[in-house]
């Protein structure tokens, strides 16, 4: 038995010894060389592969965009009726790079305005056409060069209108609300606006200017010069339009009033006494009343004097440091807007005294 487990532990070693010697003849400095060159091929190489495969792999994306619907006519243009945003939800799929690209793409037109597409010239000219949004929207650029497929819209379809666009020439006005005594002329009178047929055939067809703040204020009977001023576009006009020129000049003046002369025939005169003075002292006016007072104004407010709607007061205003006794001061004559005295005001005596304790 002893002699049995000696061969054995004898073959073991040779064995471990053979296997050992046979690793270090393979193991040579061309060995090592051969395994660094395989691992630096091989191991780019797939990487290079797992990178393609990751951004060639199939994902889907989902973005809601306003479209802007354009003809590559430029004499037409495109709109779409009846719908409250212009507004579709898209379903698209393909290669993740793709995918990426186009929903950076879609975030931009947001902000910029909307999805532009083109729409056949072939539709006709001058009524509603209802089209397939999602072939319409395929062959735009932004799908097909990165590989991208249109899956589904909502809605499917959309009604477009197709319009001639047309040149017109509107006159310029000034906005409304403006005093009807301010005579304003513009330079040019009139602009040139291009747009669609129909838009311009329904809108009031006139362009307005915008006046700074306070530039109509205190404007008398010599001419003022406005210049560069920004033109409007009519309220009932919901759609951009071009307009040219952009700024007109406005030379500004107040008419001549015509004035009409009145006799009020009688005017009460009003004590206003001061705070000071107020229980202490008492003011006597004899008469209270002024009569034949001739003023002179607008012809609209002397016949609201005539019919009563409006009147005039005069005021004698007393001093705080008045004295007792017999005193003489020139009225002071409230009048209508626009009113005023043919005459100076009328100086009246008044009588005052010491109120009792």
């Amino acid at each position: 038995m002893p002699k049995q487990r000696a061969k054995l532990r004898l073959g073991r070693r040779s064995l471990v010894w053979r296997m050992s010697r046979r690793i270090r003849q393979r193991m040579t400095w061309d060995y090592w060389k051969t395994l660094l060159a395989t691992i630096v091929w091989v191991a780019p190489l797939t990487l290079l592969i797992w990178g393609v495969a990751e951004r060639e792999q199939i994902v889907s994306g989902e973005s809601t965009v306003r479209l802007d619907p354009r003809s590559q006519d430029t004499t037409l243009s495109i709109r779409m009726p009846g719908r409250s945003t212009d507004s579709v939800q898209l379903t698209f799929e393909g290669p993740r790079v793709g995918v990426s690209a186009v929903n950076e793409f879609l975030l931009e037109t947001s902000r910029e305005g909307g999805l532009v597409f083109s729409v056949s010239d072939a539709l006709p000219v001058g009524e509603v056409s209802t089209i397939d949004l999602r072939q319409a929207l395929q062959d735009e650029r932004v799908f097909s060069e990165n590989g991208v497929r249109i899956v589904a819209t909502s809605p499917a379809t959309a009604d477009v209108f197709v319009d001639k666009i047309v040149t017109q020439v509107w006159p310029v006005l000034a906005e409304t609300g403006i005093d009807p005594n301010l005579i304003i002329t513009f330079e040019p009178t009139g602009a040139t606006v291009v747009g669609p047929q129909r838009v311009l055939e329904q809108s009031s067809q006139r362009l307005y200017v915008e006046f700074p703040d306070n530039a109509l204020t205190d404007v008398g009977t010599e001419p003022r010069l406005l210049d560069e001023l920004s033109i409007v576009l009519p309220d009932d006009v919901a759609i951009p339009l071009t307009i040219d020129p952009q700024r007109v000049d406005a030379t500004v003046r107040r008419k001549a009033t015509v004035l009409e002369n009145y006799v009020i025939r009688t005017m009460i005169i009003r004590v206003a006494k001061p705070a000071a003075v107020e229980g202490q002292l008492r003011i006597k006016v004899d008469p209270f009343v002024l009569n034949n007072i001739e003023v002179t104004g607008p012809p609209e407010m002397i016949a609201r004097l005539e019919r009563g709607e409006v009147q005039g007061v005069a005021v004698l205003d007393v001093p705080g440091n008045v004295l007792p006794g017999q005193r003489r001061a020139t009225l002071r004559i409230e009048l209508p807007n626009g009113v005023r005295l043919v005459d100076e005001p009328p100086a009246i005596d008044y009588e005052v005294t010491a109120v009792s304790p």
